[in-house]
């Protein structure tokens, strides 16, 4: 599963042709060519004239934005890009878009409906709103790659397990592995930007040192009993898991 970021073309360019990473020259697209270079694994420009660009294909200067086309003209242009942009991703790759309402309205579906996860995190913010969200993101980029890292990590964890437990559903004869590391999601809690679901709890089945206590004890005081009773008072009850197994000694993968 791989990260794709997708960058918006710009109206100020350079006056020569040049490499499209390069030929737009503002700082809304320095700061996202930068964000995506760091963030992503591979990223490519949504221009206006040229359809899907990749960073280092050599274009001349031009002057066509999408937010003077008809409607028809961007479906044109949506089909284009969808076109190029298909034989480069997978069902399960993140996408991020930095891009404007006309330029990702229709690739967005397109890309949900492949099996694509769609992640939008300047959605509705103004310019300088976005330059101030980018510069912060800048600030800190180990700690925003590690969290995608883990949701990425999840959802091969998701694929492989069939999915999450109900937690309501959940009892102790359906085979839970002694060790783990459990990660709960909540009804309605999503990532900022993303309609992916958010972790909402982390947890392993020893609370103390040389605890004997098995994961699916842990688990069940989260859920507490059917008539309501417990040390979590069904904090998750309505809530779904996913479980990771952990060998103590580390032979044996998450």
């Amino acid at each position: 599963m791989a990260h794709i970021g997708l960058i918006c073309c710009v109206r100020k360019k350079r006056r020569t042709a040049g490499e499209a990473k390069d030929l737009y020259d503002s700082p809304l697209f320095t700061k996202s060519r930068d964000y995506v270079t760091q963030h992503c694994d591979s990223w490519f420009i949504l221009s206006a004239k040229y359809g899907l660009v990749t960073p280092t294909d050599v274009i001349e200067p031009y002057e066509e934005t999408l937010n003077t086309k008809s409607r028809q003209e961007r479906v044109e242009w949506t089909g284009k890009v969808w076109s190029e942009l298909r034989r480069r991703i997978r069902p399960g790759d993140l996408v991020t878009i930095l891009a404007g309402e006309r330029y990702r309205e229709g690739l967005a579906p397109l890309l949900t409906n492949y099996g694509c996860r769609v992640k939008v995190p300047m959605e509705g913010l103004r310019i300088g709103c976005q330059l101030q969200w980018l510069s912060r993101q800048m600030e800190l980029p180990h700690q925003d790659r590690d969290v995608d890292r883990l949701y990425r990590s999840l959802h091969r964890l998701r694929s492989a397990l069939g999915g999450e437990r109900l937690m309501s559903q959940a009892t102790g004869r359906q085979g839970w592995p002694k060790r783990g590391v459990y990660f709960f999601f909540e009804p309605g809690e999503v990532r900022t930007g993303s309609t992916e679901p958010r972790v909402v709890r982390i947890g392993t089945h020893a609370v103390s040192h040389g605890s004997k206590t098995t994961l699916w004890n842990r688990l069940r005081t989260h859920r507490g009993t059917s008539e309501g009773r417990g040390n979590r008072q069904q904090e998750f009850r309505s809530g779904c898991c996913l479980v990771g197994r952990r060998a103590i000694d580390n032979r044996s993968g998450s």
